[in-house]
């Protein structure tokens, strides 16, 4: 039997111990935190996709027009992991309010409390036989971790416990400590261990409240789920957790962590007098938003969840994203022969090639729609060129390229503001580009197809 040590318990280190266990691997878990500490998790409900809930082994509740209810919904069920309102359509305003898309967005998620999802996977896990190594941090890697990402093999771990070394060895590691991705920088091989900087976050910045609704028709602004563009490269939403209880949410790239984010909600807060000023929950948090590094696994080690960079650059939660990866790990792991960068490399190639592709070309086209103005959000929403298909296909991770409608709009609506019109269509042209060069992910480990991948990348 097989060992596999998992280092990190967040969403997608969880998922994938419990499916390794399953299948009849020996799996280790080392998490930082004790069982019962939060840390600096953040307190509030994250947006997940409803198609994946069965796949991960989580309840899938029942839905109605406006309810979810059943498996799984806070106050009708054990563990109560959901809010009980459903986000249904959420409408698209420009930053001053003055425009609305022509179409709402399709959300096509639960809102999943993480406090309660972090215990219910760590009971699943447990279920499967997970072997729980808390408040244990993964201080080195044993085997060859020097050199070309060819001659990478790991054989193990080291980690510190109560302030004492010790050592594991194993058949695969896994890294899946997230967004610090505190495990693969430990390689020397820099097509995996390159880290993430400072300028590759955005910050994010939640508050959960009471509301009167018997005061709905004082707002200043929509008192509607919905979500508002920002001229500053950030957006606000709206979401209902119950009859009486609001979500308002605010993202941002800050130059100042956070302080964008935090005063977006608090001005929006202003303008909502029947929004209580005790809050529920709430809080801070940072989110990635960058490119994977160029391999996401070496010999004997894997790369899954926010520390590949599997996340939807669009938005901020990345749950499901980082579900995909777990899946998909799992699966190549019970099919490979052996846990070299051969056996490994499939996952580099259906990843890349799968959502991996959808991701990075999400990414290279939100960097060329991040300088526009408000004058230039309200005029596409105007013309019904970012509208809600459009960002719910964003939102769902799915680069889409323009189509024939598409064009005519953009081609009609030119005349009148050709630097906005053209900077969207040239955000379109780049994430095709980075699209068809993932397509040509090397199927199979090749060194010299490797490099010619690499060389071809945008910078």
């Amino acid at each position: 039997m097989a060992k596999i040590c998992v280092a990190g318990g967040g969403p997608a280190g969880l998922l994938l111990a419990a499916k390794l266990a399953e299948q009849g691997f020996q799996v280790h878990l080392f998490e930082k935190k004790a069982r019962d500490d939060y840390g600096k998790m953040h307190d509030w409900s994250d947006a997940l996709e409803i198609d994946i809930l069965h796949d991960a082994g989580l309840p899938v509740p029942r839905m109605d027009s406006a309810w979810f209810r059943g498996a799984g919904v806070k106050g009708d069920d054990t563990p109560g992991l959901y809010e009980r309102h459903r986000v249904s359509q959420l409408a698209v305003f420009s930053p001053d309010y003055s425009e609305r898309a022509v179409v709402d967005a399709d959300f096509r998620h639960v809102l999943v409390d993480r406090h309660r999802l972090r215990d219910y996977q760590i009971a699943q896990a447990e279920r499967a036989g997970v072997v729980f190594h808390y408040g244990c941090a993964v201080t080195g890697l044993l085997g060859r971790t020097e050199g070309a990402l060819e001659k990478v093999c790991v054989t193990g771990l080291r980690y510190r416990q109560d302030g004492a070394e010790s050592e594991m060895q194993a058949d695969l590691v896994v890294e899946a400590t997230g967004q610090v991705a505190e495990v693969r920088v430990l390689l020397g091989a820099g097509e995996i261990a390159e880290p993430f900087n400072q300028n590759e976050y955005g910050y994010a910045y939640r508050t959960v409240r009471k509301f009167d609704p018997s005061r709905v028709g004082e707002s200043k602004i929509p008192f509607v789920e919905h979500y508002r563009l920002r001229s500053d490269r950030g957006y606000l939403f709206v979401h209902f957790h119950d009859s009486d209880i609001v979500d308002i949410g605010g993202g941002a790239r800050d130059p100042v962590p956070n302080a964008m984010a935090r005063q977006t909600v608090l001005d929006t807060l202003e303008a909502y007098p029947q929004v209580s000023g005790e809050e529920l929950r709430g809080g801070e948090d940072r989110n990635l938003k960058c490119m994977p590094p160029d391999s996401l696994a070496a010999g004997g080690i894997l790369v899954v969840g926010h520390a590949g960079a599997q996340i939807n650059p669009t938005q901020g939660c990345g749950i499901a994203s980082g579900y995909s990866g777990a899946l998909l790990a799992a699966q190549v792991i019970r099919e490979a022969e052996d846990f070299g960068l051969a056996g490994l490399w499939a996952y580099n190639h259906r990843w890349f090639t799968g959502k991996g592709a959808h991701y990075a070309a999400l990414y290279e086209k939100m960097k060329r729609i991040a300088a526009y103005t408000q004058a230039d959000l309200c005029f596409l929403l105007r013309e019904n060129i970012m509208n809600g298909q459009a960002l719910t296909n964003d939102y769902h991770g799915h680069f889409v390229p323009l189509d024939t409608d598409e064009t005519r709009r953009l081609r009609d609506a030119r005349p009148r503001s050709p630097e906005t019109v053209d900077r969207w269509i040239d955000s379109y042209t780049a994430g095709k580009a980075v699209w068809d060069h993932y397509q040509t992910f090397p199927q199979s480990w090749d060194r010299g197809a490797f490099d010619i991948w690499r060389s071809g990348k945008r910078k």
